[in-house]
């Protein structure tokens, strides 16, 4: 479903429209944003890049993305010290 989910065009039209691909591709998106933002020196981020990875990593082995989406989204919603 990863790759599914990282690459759209293999997927139907219909997956696309369905729950599990959508949950799983808000958590990726922002799962992406805060593996950026832990990689990067100037971006203070309670989680190692290392951290991202495998919470995400829970979440797609589980199923359950939105408790991890929230968290990472709301680490993406702050303020960030990069103009």
């Amino acid at each position: 479903m990863l790759e599914r989910a990282l690459n759209g065009s293999s997927t139907s039209s219909h997956d696309r429209r369905s729950t599990p691909y959508l949950a799983a591709r808000r958590a990726l998106d922002h799962a992406s944003a805060a593996l950026l933002n832990a990689s990067n020196p100037h971006v203070s981020s309670p989680y190692s890049a290392g951290d991202v990875i495998a919470l995400f990593q829970k979440a797609f082995d589980s199923g359950d993305y939105e408790s991890t989406k929230d968290t990472f989204e709301g680490l993406n919603q702050t303020g960030c010290p990069l103009d």
